[in-house]
């Protein structure tokens, strides 16, 4: 995500809590809806790495503890 690259991943806590679906990425349930999304995503590159710079730094997670 930080490299710009579109991220499909299986629903999961840590994909959950990172991507935004349809946003800064695409969360599926299974190998079909995998299959789909590669294959119709629009880039969420510059969504992606937004979100990571500001929410995934060291500032706002060391400040969170």
């Amino acid at each position: 995500m930080y490299h710009e690259c579109t991220v499909v991943a299986f629903k999961a806590p840590g994909p959950n809590d990172i991507i935004e679906d349809n946003v800064s990425g695409y969360l599926v349930s299974n190998r079909s809806q995998m299959i789909e999304r590669i294959n119709k995503a629009r880039s969420t590159g510059l969504e992606a790495k937004i979100r990571v710079e500001k929410h995934f730094n060291w500032d706002s997670i060391a400040c969170s503890f």
